[in-house]
């Protein structure tokens, strides 16, 4: 779309906007992503386009009837089901990361067509909210996109001051970050650059090694395509177990510290064995 005069999101310009096209293509699945903005103007969208809308999309199957939609319920314990209504178009926010892209092998390029829409100053000033500004957030996530090892820390290290040995035990591998669940960014006990899920990065480390995570659901999107995940918890009912590759059952302070003793113990551990051999 070509808006002349744009100059910068603002949830009801979008919804304005795609509602004019929308309605002239008349889609039967109209796809957005789970990110704040799509979380902002798809509800609006679909009340514009007289649409269904199902938010968080985490697994689309089929069955005789049809499409049948899941996202996260009960506090992200459980999937939910939706099978929406036929006779009206569908907004779906996607939960970035849910869906693995599939090949595609077609080489001809497909014909794109620019739509141009008005959007006049006096449109504008019809606007229930107007952007003042946008200020980019410092240090986002870069970091932990490109490190290959994360060591994640969750509410399981129980007060801010263990953060410590998150630290410490980050150390004990070559290059690596660290990384938080949401509640521990909520909670302020560390910056929003470590955070790992829907609301922070998507992260696809070669070594992801969860610290008292639970595993709700936004925060298995955001790291659930790691090359091999490891999981301490104490609860061995975690949903995370479910997940990864390595499941310790233990407490994470007291695994940390049996772990860094055996460090101090045997600092190269392959040139010890080769030594004892």
């Amino acid at each position: 779309i070509k808006v002349p005069g744009f100059t910068g999101y603002n949830s009801d310009t979008y919804i304005f906007c795609l509602g004019k096209l929308l309605k002239r293509l008349k889609p039967t699945h109209i796809l957005v992503a789970h990110s704040s903005q799509g979380r902002d103007f798809s509800p609006g969208l679909a009340i514009e386009l007289e649409a269904a809308a199902i938010s968080g999309v985490n697994g689309i199957r089929c069955d005789k009837e049809g499409l049948i939609y899941s996202r996260p319920a009960f506090s992200n314990h459980k999937n939910l089901l939706l099978r929406p209504a036929p006779d009206r178009p569908l907004v779906l926010s996607l939960i970035p990361g849910s869906f693995k892209a599939d090949l595609f092998n077609k080489t001809e390029p497909g014909a794109i067509e620019i739509c141009e829409i008005a959007f006049t100053p006096e449109t504008y000033a019809k606007n229930r909210i107007r952007r003042i500004q946008t200020r980019k957030r410092s240090g986002a996530n870069q970091t932990l996109k490109k490190a290959k090892i994360i060591v994640a820390a969750g509410r399981g290290l129980k007060k801010k001051e263990n953060l410590v040995y998150i630290e410490k035990f980050a150390r004990g591998f070559a290059s690596a970050a660290v990384g938080a669940s949401r509640p521990l960014v909520d909670m302020g006990w560390i910056g929003y650059e470590h955070q790992v899920g829907i609301t922070g990065a998507t992260v696809t480390p070669e070594l992801y090694i969860a610290c008292g995570i639970s595993g709700s659901s936004q925060h298995l999107m955001g790291m659930r395509n790691s090359g091999f995940i490891v999981a301490i918890n104490q609860n061995p009912e975690a949903p995370i177990f479910r997940h990864a590759d390595i499941c310790i059952s233990a407490d994470i302070i007291e695994f940390i510290e049996c772990f860094l003793r055996m460090r101090e113990q045997f600092p190269h551990p392959k040139q010890d064995f080769a030594a004892r051999k």
